[in-house]
């Protein structure tokens, strides 16, 4: 992330915030560090037109929701990820994304 500032690299900025995310988001202690690194890399995702990065935060924010019982917001994060995935053609990430959704409530 240092050296993606330095060098004015907001997209690969981005991609390494959504990369902090995810590994935050395997620390149960760091579900509040995840998800703003998540929305950060979210936020500058959609800024650049970065969807596949769009697609992965979207992604990111639901796992994290699920795992904190919070079905509803879940469901959201991912319905939009399946989204975009279908208009993408992003097969892998759409069946992903629909197992998810096909889950437990």
């Amino acid at each position: 992330m240092a050296l993606a500032r330095v060098h004015h690299e907001r997209g690969w900025g981005a991609w390494a915030l959504k990369l902090l995310g995810t590994i935050y988001a395997h620390e149960p202690a760091k579900a509040e560090e995840a998800e703003q690194a998540y929305r950060q890399a979210l936020t500058v995702a959609t800024e650049l037109g970065m969807r596949p990065l769009v697609v992965q935060c979207h992604i990111g924010l639901g796992s994290l929701h699920a795992r904190a019982g919070r079905r509803e917001a879940m469901r959201e994060y991912l319905a939009i990820a399946a989204t975009l995935c279908r208009e993408m053609g992003m097969q892998f990430w759409l069946q992903q994304t629909e197992l998810s959704l096909s889950g437990p409530p």
